[in-house]
């Protein structure tokens, strides 16, 4: 069982968090190597954007080419040089998703094609629960499937709700377990009040208290409960109306909180089965999307690998948590339901794939700022404190729209070659 890592960099006498272990070299892919150090700055004067969903897997109304237009602020934001981006109109979407759920039976991949570029929020709580597998695409058998698994859980949580459960049926591992989650849980991570009241942080012990004692190769590891938050709260959006900011626990009844808990718990635990190795022993899912954020970052940014390197800030003292935590305190929390639309609606597994896209954008899009500082601490500082407080839903539309440009010009192969490899190759060119 794992939770947190000590073996953090400290420099100047002052330690940073978010270090993950060391890990091997990966292989040398057998494949050539291309080199992309310019893709950046084509991308941007080109005006080239993502192509049609129809044709190439993103939606044609989502609207992605608006960065192509702006100009990036120092704290990330973007100002509209042009024209505002193309977006689809919420009545019409609404209406559109409204005439989905309508249907019979219903085809993933047109709820992935809709939802790709954003899902209404009064529709978002069914559709992720669709497209994580927990729901059918059957109409007629989901209210079933929800009773069953609400049941099963709060069965579950008689037996494992660390209030109630006899202490001879516990382990040493279930011991640690409660004292990292409590630990973690009053560790402030939002500036939502909601998220600190007692009854709120009850809620996510008994839900990853559960999960970890279900899985004991992993256990509770630190960042698990900023996912769980996540879903929390888009559950919590059937039964409270407003913004995150404005939701009243007072006007849910307690059936209606036992019933978001349970979801919560089923669509946490499918994640985390995408995802399974990121949270094991040594976490070598997170290992490798960091070496592939690596690779990215040396081939479309060059001059920005070279600036970190040179001033000794290695990936792990930001990135890890980048990984580990899926940008979840790198976003603002209300904010990250609409990436995790994006997340949801690939076809591939964008939590180990799709999101390394995503980190890179990010880092790149603050990469002018970045080449600013000149020294180790203050990088370091930087990175881990991005100032994302002010973004809006369309600064995340924009990353989502470079995260996708990045994986349509950059392939598998690149991703596996090592570094070494890469800079061999670039040589011989």
């Amino acid at each position: 069982m794992k939770t947190s890592y000590t073996n953090s960099p400290v420099v100047n006498g002052k330690q940073f968090t978010n270090s993950r272990p060391s890990s091997p070299s990966p292989p040398v892919a057998q494949s050539s190597y291309a080199p992309f150090s310019s893709f950046w700055s084509f991308s941007k004067q080109s005006g080239s954007k993502p192509l049609s969903k129809s044709a190439n897997g993103v939606p044609n109304n989502m609207g992605s080419d608006s960065y192509l237009n702006l100009s990036t602020s120092s704290s990330g934001t973007s100002t509209p040089t042009d024209s505002p981006p193309t977006t689809i109109n919420n009545n019409c979407k609404t209406k559109k998703f409204e005439r989905l759920l309508e249907q019979p039976n219903i085809e993933l991949s047109t709820v992935r094609e809709l939802s790709w570029s954003g899902i209404p929020q009064q529709y978002r709580p069914i559709i992720w629960k669709i497209l994580v597998g927990y729901l059918p695409t059957n109409k007629e058998r989901r209210q079933a499937v929800l009773q069953r698994k609400r049941s099963e859980y709060k069965e579950g949580i008689k037996q494992y709700n660390s209030e109630s459960s006899p202490s001879e049926e516990r382990t040493v591992d279930d011991y640690n377990n409660i004292k990292q989650i409590k630990k973690d849980l009053h560790r402030p991570h939002s500036t939502l009040p909601l998220l600190q009241l007692k009854e709120v942080q009850d809620t996510e012990q008994r839900i990853l208290y559960l999960w970890s004692s279900k899985h004991p190769a992993s256990g509770y590891v630190q960042g698990m409960n900023d996912l769980v938050v996540c879903f929390w709260l888009v559950f919590l959006s059937e039964f409270l109306e407003g913004d995150f900011s404005e939701y009243n626990l007072k006007l849910a009844s307690k059936e209606d909180l036992l019933a978001v808990e349970a979801d919560t718990y089923w669509c946490f635990a499918l994640l985390m089965n995408n995802i399974q190795d990121h949270y094991t022993a040594n976490q070598p899912g997170i290992q490798r999307q960091i070496n592939q954020f690596e690779r990215l970052i040396y081939a479309c940014k060059k001059n920005l690998f070279n600036h970190l390197k040179s001033n000794g800030v290695i990936s792990n003292m930001y990135a890890y948590r980048w990984m580990n935590n899926l940008l979840t305190r790198e976003i603002p929390v209300e904010l990250v339901p609409r990436m995790w639309d994006t997340y949801f609606s690939e076809e591939s597994n964008a939590w180990e794939e799709f999101h390394v896209f995503v980190s890179a954008g990010l880092l790149m899009r603050f990469g002018e700022e970045v080449e600013r500082k000149k020294n180790l601490e203050g990088l370091v500082l930087f990175l881990q404190r991005l100032p994302t407080e002010d973004w809006s839903e369309r600064d995340v539309e924009e990353l989502l729209s470079e995260a996708y440009l990045l994986k349509s010009r950059y392939s598998k192969a690149h991703l596996n070659t090592s570094l070494e490899g890469m800079e061999s190759e670039e040589v011989k060119s």
